[in-house]
């Protein structure tokens, strides 16, 4: 497969291109930058052996019209079109659009299996929201799948699915529909992706009308709750058998809720009739299903002009283990309030401890501290009391008459007198 465009080749003199990130069957896609508004931005270009075919170009130009008159949050948004001519002189399209950095649905299923209901129900209700501003445009996508859901994240970190690939979507409000749909469809005999087409699909490709995309979100429903394809089988014809004849293998042992199951059912009815009428609909039915507190993968980085930055990708373990996270973060941060309590505690009961230390000293302390000295006989007389006298009173006090030598009356004070050395000290609240 050729490459159509060289890296560090500048497109219309302002789109840089940087390197190559992926390739489908019919385009190839690289990352570039705006070089007038500094800004990242993705280049997809059909492939040169498909820039031949009339059919491919227009279909590959009808992706890019059908998108850019869309102006949804989960549509990737489209900022131009353009032709280059390759090193061997052919002329090819190519979109420019917002550079998206996450993964699609198709792959995390293949890591992971089976979403959490609750993060299914959000992904599929934000797809209803993208597909919604189609059919409010009058386009009808006709190849939704897991593959054609991107999930990337906002600003804040928020997880958020981006609509891709309009490339064989039905404008029924032109009035040149009829003749570009059967442009389109007579270049390929098969016109969407087998195990998401609705009965009618199978049948017609060209009469199909907003319901054949609630048939198509309901699949993906179905498999991101489950794991596994209602319809599927090992050949494409088998598959569309089963499609056209059989129901959905049953969800009783999915543990999915009964509500659930019923509002998966009502998606996947044969009859278009029976079906929700629009996306709308389903919308309003998924609505009870939706988790309370919005899904956040805080793992994803930001770079400077907002988009993540190029080596950010969201791992199976990053969003299927957000809520254990929050238990997890919950219980550290009560075990942590309870240790503050306790440290607390013990400070305070430190400090009262050093308080009555304070102002109770130990009874060996106070026996071993002697008495003031007195300055003479006559004022030392009445500081020597007997045993009998440490019996009958606690306390002495010295007299307000007696007088130092110096002339001064000393104040009234309450002596602690020195037990006798063959008594055991007792503790005094006094002291």
């Amino acid at each position: 497969m050729e490459v159509s465009l060289e890296l560090g080749e500048v497109l219309q003199g302002k789109y840089r291109v940087d390197r190559r990130v992926g390739s489908g069957g019919m385009a190839a896609v690289f990352a570039g930058r705006h070089l007038e508004l500094d800004q990242s931005i993705a280049i997809k270009v059909l492939l040169p052996e498909h820039a031949a075919t009339p059919a491919a170009v227009r279909r590959f130009l009808s992706e890019a019209r059908a998108a850019a008159r869309l102006d949804s949050p989960h549509v990737a948004r489209v900022i131009d079109v353009g032709t280059t001519e390759t090193k061997r002189g052919s002329v090819v399209p190519f979109i420019v659009m917002e550079l998206l950095q996450g993964r699609d649905l198709e792959g995390l299923l293949g890591e992971r299996g089976a979403f959490p209901i609750e993060e299914a129900v959000e992904y599929v209700l934000q797809a209803c929201s993208g597909v919604g501003e189609a059919h409010a445009a009058g386009i009808i996508h006709r190849d939704l799948k897991p593959a054609n859901l991107f999930l990337t994240v906002r600003r804040d970190g928020s997880p958020i699915i981006k609509l891709l690939d309009f490339g064989i979507s039905k404008n029924v409000a032109r009035s040149t529909s009829k003749k570009n749909e059967h442009a389109i469809t007579a270049d390929r005999e098969l016109m969407g992706s087998p195990g998401y087409m609705s009965p009618e699909q199978v049948r017609s490709s060209k009469d199909v009308d907003p319901r054949t995309d609630v048939w198509s979100l309901g699949v993906i429903l179905y498999e991101l709750v489950t794991g596994v394809h209602p319809f599927l089988r090992e050949t494409i014809a088998d598959t569309f058998v089963e499609i056209l004849q059989s129901p959905p293998r049953p969800l009783t042992e999915a543990h999915v809720p009964p509500g659930l199951v019923a509002v998966i059912g009502t998606c996947l009815e044969k009859k278009a009739d029976a079906r929700y009428a629009s996306v709308d609909a389903l919308a309003a039915a998924l609505a009870p299903f939706r988790g309370a507190t919005p899904l956040l993968v805080p793992e994803l980085a930001q770079v400077e002009d907002g988009a993540p930055s190029t080596d950010a990708g969201v791992s199976v373990r990053t969003l299927h283990e957000l809520p254990k996270r929050r238990a997890l973060l919950t219980v550290m941060l009560s075990f942590g309030a309870v240790g503050l309590v306790l440290i607390a505690v013990a400070g305070l009961i430190k400090l009262r401890a050093s308080r009555e230390v304070q102002e109770s000293p130990t009874p060996t302390s106070a026996a071993i501290a002697p008495p003031p000295a007195p300055e003479s006989a006559a004022a030392a007389a009445p500081l020597a009391p007997t045993s009998s006298a440490l019996e009958e009173e606690e306390m002495i006090e010295l007299p307000e008459t007696a007088s130092t030598p110096s002339g001064k009356t000393p104040r009234s004070k309450a002596i602690k007198p020195k037990p006798p050395s063959s008594a055991t000290p007792r503790h005094r609240t006094n002291w």
